[in-house]
């Protein structure tokens, strides 16, 4: 099976998994579809509408991303989630961040934000914690 999606009455779009990921704020109407194997109409949601705002979202982030065209904010992991083979994620805190798998950090390029740090600032990777185990 696969599931799809219809924004605002739209093109049904295929996803790439079973998560749809909204980057941009504003009212919406969404329509998910479970498709067979062969791409054929299986089952259908009922409409959501929705109404987001992440006016706030940069301010509780740790990282952004340029996904389709528009900042994404969230945790480092959930953006490694989403995040394509070269994709540049731009981190907002200074903080220390764990990560369960760290091999996803293959496929992305780390780098500080500019307009929280300035430029000349860089991000280090290590498998210890700065307490050194």
């Amino acid at each position: 099976y696969s599931y799809a999606v219809a924004v605002n009455g739209g093109e049904i779009t295929l996803l790439a998994g079973d998560t749809y990921t909204v980057t941009a704020s504003g009212e919406a109407t969404f329509v998910f579809y479970l498709l067979d194997g062969s791409g054929n109409l299986m089952d259908t949601s009922k409409i959501y509408h929705v109404l987001l705002d992440f006016s706030q979202t940069a301010v509780d982030s740790e990282a952004w991303m340029m996904l389709n065209g528009e900042k994404v904010y969230g945790t480092l992991s959930s953006l490694l989630q989403q995040a394509e083979a070269g994709a540049t994620i731009y981190l907002l805190t200074s903080d220390v961040i764990t990560l369960g798998d760290a091999s996803m950090l293959n496929a992305v390029t780390l780098k500080p934000d500019e307009d929280a740090f300035g430029s000349g600032h860089c991000v280090i990777i290590s498998t210890n914690d700065p307490d050194g185990e």
